[in-house]
């Protein structure tokens, strides 16, 4: 699949946004962001995102760092495509110096094979006990 990947601006917040939130159960917190809290965290680390677009200029995902620490998402109909691999590769090379890492649930195979393919190293695993 042909991508278009750039830095995010801020008409794109509001899909970053959207997207985080169908997608929270990828993400450790699964908490529902709204649009003022998502503004106040873009106007700090929004110039770490990216975006990816196909040819028709339609947004297929984003990925981003917040002090390294890279979180990412892709959109259900773009999944398995390559999306989220060729984001991380460019993620990389829009910020070569910054030493990066990633943090997945265990059950997010996609997510771990992801980083894998691309010689990312695993360090630990987590297990994450709640008392509901």
């Amino acid at each position: 699949m042909e991508l278009a990947i750039k830095k995010s601006e801020e008409k794109d917040w509001e899909f970053i946004r959207r997207l985080r939130n169908e997608c929270s159960d990828g993400f450790f917190s699964d908490e529902q962001i709204t649009p003022e809290q998502h503004k106040r965290f873009m106007q700090k680390y929004g110039e770490n995102h990216l975006i990816a677009f196909n040819c028709d200029n339609e947004r297929l995902g984003f990925i981003g760092h917040v002090n390294g620490d890279v979180r990412l998402a892709v959109c259900s109909e773009y999944r398995k495509k390559g999306v989220a691999k060729e984001m991380l590769k460019r993620l990389l090379e829009f910020f070569p110096n910054t030493k990066m890492k990633a943090q997945a649930k265990t059950s997010n195979h996609a997510s771990i094979n992801t980083f894998l393919s691309l010689g990312w190293k695993k360090k630990f695993e987590c297990v994450i006990l709640e008392n509901e």
